[in-house]
């Protein structure tokens, strides 16, 4: 095809008709069969004169299958061809020739088309370099060399690509990169050396380029090279000499326009780069102490650049403040993290001090007032005020946040010299307001005073706080009176203060009482921010009992106003705060509990056709919402099993619930809703084992569970497993009566125990499941016993086949549930296969990981279902061995009265409210440093953290690798089992004294010749057992008789 035919048919690609679109698309992937498509779609792209629209769609299509076809051992999950195996759609001699020629074609490409060139370098390095394309480097170094600037750029960028690869590997991996920045950083410092006084475009481009390539080197590892004092002067030099140019726009309106020009996005790499030097390498107070390699290196960069860094972070802020400088929202965010990190260090501390007022009364005050932006966002659109506002982690990368968090770390860990000032001033803006006439107030100062305060609450109103006696004074002084305010934003921000300090012992009831009638009455404001943030409130206010009784009464119309709200705003935030009244008023919820779960039901559904009426318009649609949406659905569904969990003393009324909720369940499951089976399943669980049984409705679930399982559900085979289990308990009249659910159940089984996607977690959910099955159909699932003996010994005497000791016990207890099913058939196909002796053998060595009463009571069962048949019939290993069988019985009932007792202990734990006795209180007496103080600032808890994150981060397998060696994603949990007291057997029935003694007595009678082997090798301690065992037994029949 000629080369004006294919920009014809790419062309055609965004005509207006549909069919032509189609056709045309269609007709290019015919083409791309061809083995030299892709060098031919490359050559278009370079074509002088051809169509731009055109090379640009040529320009997706080529990024697009690069990135499926590239790497073949990628993309084995997105395309089988024939006998499941990945076709090479991309010849040799193609990727021969786009390694070739695609930096070349960097170099001429406009921006629109560069772009994809540059995606598609990136995934060709990640697959090929080094091993593949050893020559890069060298077509890289070249560019750098030209005198020509878009050549150089094209250098920078290609580097950048190359550099992105290594960011997150672990220094044993990291070779390739450490020899490029030895190499070629060199040479970049000096480019951009050469570029600093320029206020060329390019030239400015090319400066952000190389500070991001330098910040994304160092962002796991600082090679030798870069600590070394030559490059770090050499760097630092640059970034501070950026940093300080002083560039002052014209007009300062629009901050994100502004923002994207090249001159800030430099100026923000050159923050990047001192700030993770600082954050990760060169501050004592954040270096974790066992990450001793940068020990030597903190204390220089800490003695030798801190102060200079300071310094100039600091001017930059104070003519920021005093309208002299700009610094955008991400450059202030930057500076005040800097800061932050530098207030606990103690050299740098000192050098804070002095100005201590400026950044409190002025840069961080002003970041915490409601500003013009959150004006114009209040009106234009109220929801995503709220998204934006009440939840600051949303943008976790704003001025604002850093600023609060700038301000926290100065009031705790400096405490005895910034807390009295910052409250002073705080209370100097809230007094000169209450002095001023209303018409003449400063209400976006009252706002920040209040933000300032909101911001301080968690250690303020803690029991020790030095305040804690003013608290009630405060709010009722400067935060009440703002509820009833002219101005939304500080009705808004004075409940959102309040709910803060609502956790304080109120002494004054009078003013709790009238606070709390206030806010209801917020629910009813006229702007939706305050509605939403008067509901918000109320969670921590039922906290307090006073509360709690005033409510009941208006109970009814306070969840009508919370459910119309997630009608209006989709928030995660909103449904919590629903959760928390149904879990709080549970009693009073029984009325109107069908009522409320309608409703929540009608608001998933409506949340869930807003994402599916987004999903499919890729371009336009804002997946930010799309994700708000979603949680906010999933909250939705954690309220509605919330509700049903907390009525499970009204069977009848979870019945209707359950009516309720059935067409949502049907419907996720048969859309495959993954992001919502977390929820869904925990719904099911609810009401499965809140009723004891399985309802006609819920077994019409069953096909559609199944289905889901097997199309995309095995990712989250945790989730799912539970209520399965609840099906077999509660629903085996069906099971054993339908032999199709009996295989869908096995086919679940076995599909988790052979499938690579998961881990061992899932792996013992698929263990109980077949537990639950084999012990609650006994003698109806004959057929399946074979698969689950197999499946289970595969794993037992598999090598290195089980990582945890929990996986073993499970294991074994498939096989020990078969022994206790089908005693004579499952020692047959042990012994058919080899696997008698390795399984028992096993079995013994690892006795002491049974360590709770449902493990013991199965080991009892199984074991003594093998004393019951006759010695003929056991495997000749057995035979001999019956005397060890009898020995681990009887190890298994020494432990048994402490496994008793641990699961008392746990179930007192549960039946107690532990949460009156629980206070986390902050600790005063040991946060905050005098300036003599000679140490840095290092909170335990977050050494400690910093320690598992360093420890966490050098065992991690590298991103994008995959590491043999790496442990299962469980092991490092592996510890003794717990009790598990909602998991419900046909065991739990059983006394195993009582049982054991029936049992020895049978074998007296029935079985003469397996009692006189036992018999003749009881010791008297094994003989004393025996006898307690029995006592035991009798003393169980007179407290059963005396029930």
């Amino acid at each position: 095809m000629s080369n004006a035919e294919l920009v014809g048919l790419f062309e055609a690609t965004f005509h207006p008709e549909l069919q032509v679109r189609k056709q045309a698309e269609h007709h290019i992937g015919e083409l791309s069969k061809n083995p030299h498509f892709l060098s031919t779609l490359l050559q278009l792209i370079n074509t002088d004169g051809a169509p731009l629209g055109a090379k640009q769609a040529a320009s997706i299509y080529f990024k697009n299958r690069v990135h499926r076809f590239w790497d073949i051992s990628s993309t084995s999950d997105k395309d089988d061809g024939a006998n499941g195996k990945v076709e090479n759609h991309i010849s040799e001699d193609d990727m021969l020739y786009v390694k070739q020629h695609i930096i070349s074609s960097l170099v001429s490409s406009p921006s629109a088309i560069q772009v994809q060139l540059i995606s598609c370098l990136g995934y060709i390095l990640a697959s090929d370099f080094p091993n593949k394309w050893p020559e890069f480097i060298h077509q890289v170094v070249k560019l750098l060399e030209s005198p020509e600037h878009q050549a150089v750029y094209t250098g920078l960028l290609s580097l950048l690509e190359v550099v992105k690869i290594y960011r997150f590997r672990s220094p044993k991996k990291r070779g390739p990169v450490t020899e490029i920045i030895d190499v070629v950083f060199p040479k970049i410092q000096k480019i951009a050396e050469t570029l600093m006084d320029s206020s060329d475009s390019l030239a400015l481009w090319m400066i952000k380029t190389i500070f991001k390539t330098y910040a994304t080197a160092i962002q796991r590892d600082l090679p030798a090279s870069l600590q070394a004092q030559e490059s770090l002067v050499s760097w630092g030099t640059l970034f501070l000499k950026l940093i300080d140019r002083s560039v002052m726009p014209e007009d300062t309106e629009d901050e994100d326009e502004i923002a994207k020009e090249p001159i800030w996005k430099a100026k923000k790499w050159a923050y990047h780069c001192i700030n993770r030097l600082f954050n990760r390498y060169g501050n004592p107070a954040l270096l974790p102490s066992k990450q001793t390699q940068y020990q030597a290196f903190a204390k220089s960069f800490t003695a030798n650049f801190v102060p200079q860094i300071l310094n100039t972070y600091i001017s930059q802020i104070a003519a920021y403040t005093e309208k002299k400088a700009w610094l955008s929202p991400k450059i202030r965010h930057l500076a005040a993290t800097f800061i932050s990190d530098c207030v606990k260090e103690k050299s740098a501390w000192k050098l804070i001090k002095p100005h201590l007022d400026m950044l409190v009364s002025k840069f961080i005050f002003e970041q915490l007032c409601f500003s013009k932006d959150d004006q114009e966002l209040w009106e234009d659109n109220p929801i995503e005020f709220i998204n934006k506002k009440m939840d600051p982690l949303d943008d976790f990368r704003s001025p604002v946040l850093a600023a609060t968090n700038l301000l926290i770390d100065l009031a705790v860990d400096r405490r005895k010299t910034t807390l009295e000032p910052i409250l002073a001033f705080t209370n100097n803006i809230m007094s000169a307001y209450n002095q001023t006439p209303p018409e003449a107030r400063n209400y976006h100062q009252k706002d920040g005073a209040l933000h300032i305060m909101l911001s301080l609450s968690a250690p303020l109103s803690s029991k020790k706080s030095p305040i804690a006696g003013s608290l009630e004074d405060f709010l009722g002084s400067h935060v009440v009176p703002e509820f009833s305010s002219p101005h939304g934003f500080l009705r808004c921000r004075s409940l959102d203060t309040f709910g803060r300090y609502a956790v304080i012992d109120f002494k004054n009831q009078e003013l709790l009482a009238t606070a709390t009638r206030l806010v209801l009455e917020r629910l009813h404001d006229d702007q939706l921010p305050v509605r939403v943030q008067a509901a918000l409130v109320l969670q921590p206010l039922i906290g307090n009992e006073a509360v709690r009784e005033a409510l009941v009464p208006k109970l009814s119309q306070i969840m009508t106003v919370l459910l119309d709200l997630t009608n209006l705003i989709d928030s995660d935030t909103l449904t919590q705060t629903i959760e928390e009244f149904v879990e709080t008023f549970s009693d009073h919820m029984a009325p109107f509990a069908v009522e409320l779960a309608q409703q929540l039901c009608n608001s998933f559904m409506r949340i869930i056709g807003e994402v599916s009426t987004n999903v499919p318009d890729i371009e336009s649609t804002d997946f930010d919402d799309l994700n708000d949406k979603t949680m906010a659905a999933m909250g939705v569904l954690k309220t509605i099993g919330t509700l049903i969990l907390n009525l499970d003393s009204s069977p009848e009324i979870v019945l209707q619930l359950e009516q309720v909720v059935f067409p949502v369940i049907r419907f996720a499951l048969e859309q495959e809703l993954v992001d919502m089976y977390d929820e869904v399943f925990e719904i099911l669980d609810c009401c499965t084992f809140t009723l004891k049984k399985i309802s006609p409705s819920l077994w019409e679930l069953f096909n559609p569970i199944y289905k889901a399982f097997m199309n995309s559900g095995i990712d989250f085979a945790e989730e799912i497993l539970p209520s399965l289990d609840n099906y077999i308990s509660y629903g085996t009249d069906v099971v054993v009566s339908h032999q199709e659910v009996q295989s869908k159940l096995y086919n679940i089984y076995e599909t988790i125990m052979k499938s690579d996607r998961v881990g061992e977690n899932d792996r013992i959910g698929a263990c109980k499941l077949a537990e639950s099955f084999m012990l609650n159909c006994r003698g109806h699932i004959n057929h399946h016993i074979p698969g689950f003996v197999s499946i289970a010994s595969t794993y037992i005497l598999g090598q290195d086949a089980i990582k945890t000791r929990s996986f073993r016990v499970y294991a074994h207890e498939v096989i020990l549930n078969a022994v206790y099913y089908s005693p004579q058939e499952t020692l047959d196909i042990l012994e058919r296969n080899g696997w008698t002796q390795g399984i028992f053998i096993d079995l013994f060595n690892n006795l002491k990981s049974f360590v709770r009463v449902h493990d013991k009571k199965l080991l009892i069962m199984s074991l003594t279902a093998i004393l019951q048949l006759s010695p003929e019939k056991l495997p000749s290993s057995l035979q001999s061995g019956l005397p060890q069988i009898v020995d681990g019985i009887l190890q298994v009932f020494q432990t048994l009265p402490k496994a008793y007792e641990a699961r008392e202990q746990i179930e007192k734990l549960y039946a107690a409210d532990t949460h009156e006795n629980f206070e986390d209180d902050f600790d005063w007496e040991n946060a905050g440093y005098d300036d003599e103080d000679d140490e840095d600032i290092r909170d335990p808890e977050e050494e400690y953290f910093n320690n598992l994150a360093y420890e966490a981060s050098a065992a991690a397998p590298d991103e994008d690798e995959d590491d043999g060696d790496a442990l299962d994603d469980d092991s490092d949990f592996d510890e003794n089992l717990d009790e598990e007291l909602a998991f419900e057997t046909p065991l739990d029935n059983i006394n195993p004294y009582i049982h054991l003694e029936y049992v020895f007595k049978a074998i007296e009678t029935e079985n003469p010749a397996v009692y006189n082997i036992i018999s003749q090798n009881l010791t008297p301690e094994k003989k004393q057992l025996f006898s307690e065992i029995s006592q035991k037994a009798d003393e169980a029949r007179s407290n059963a008789n005396n029930q």
